[in-house]
């Protein structure tokens, strides 16, 4: 397996402490975060112990330029549950590891292909294991598809977690040495994703 340099970014797939000892079992909702759920944007962040993710709420829901995606999971009482914040095309962003691997280099067509970034996926103890996770990645990987026909999608995911990613048909790329606090190491994954997805 490959080394890869460390990138800016972190992700997680991780959970909060839910304050009530039954689930609430209401329907769940999705929706793009707005500015009146920075409180619960941060808390759950605080619970993960996750910190900053190296951009500030604001601009993630003011959005300029459309780069962001932010996607929260909220239960029947409007609680946040469960979020994802990617980048749409990363690669004109930042240079990332995976940049320089041949198969973000180009499509089966010889193309060059869009790259898109999970920065964070984040759920609730109290809901995993309902699909939320994946949920939240199935509305980002739509969204992103909706203006280019092929992409890639990437995320570099704590060794413990790689497995929902690997369960999603994502890929194992690179190891990511001293990743997490410069020391625990995180695995590069990439989707290849294309316009069949939408029809699924």
């Amino acid at each position: 397996m490959l080394k890869a340099k460390r990138p800016l970014l972190s992700m997680a797939l991780i959970r909060s402490n839910d304050a009530n000892s039954e689930l609430n079992l209401k329907p769940l909702r999705y929706r793009r975060l707005n500015l009146s759920d920075l409180e619960q944007y941060k808390q759950l962040l605080r619970d993960n112990k996750v910190g900053y993710i190296g951009f500030l709420f604001k601009d993630l829901c003011d959005n300029i330029d459309n780069a962001f995606y932010v996607q929260g999971a909220f239960d029947g009482n409007d609680n946040l549950i469960g979020l994802i914040v990617g980048i749409r095309n990363f690669e004109n962003a930042r240079p990332v590891p995976v940049a320089n691997h041949q198969s973000a280099k180009s499509s089966s067509n010889g193309q060059k292909q869009e790259l898109a970034h999970i920065v964070t996926v984040l759920v609730d103890k109290a809901y995993r294991r309902r699909k939320i996770g994946t949920t939240l990645l199935d509305y980002f990987t739509r969204d992103i598809l909706t203006d280019a026909n092929q992409r890639q999608i990437y995320t570099v995911a704590p060794k413990d977690v790689g497995t929902f990613f690997t369960g999603n048909k994502f890929k194992e790329i690179a190891e990511v040495e001293g990743f997490y606090n410069g020391q625990d190491g995180g695995i590069l994954v990439v989707k290849q994703l294309n316009s069949k997805f939408l029809d699924a």
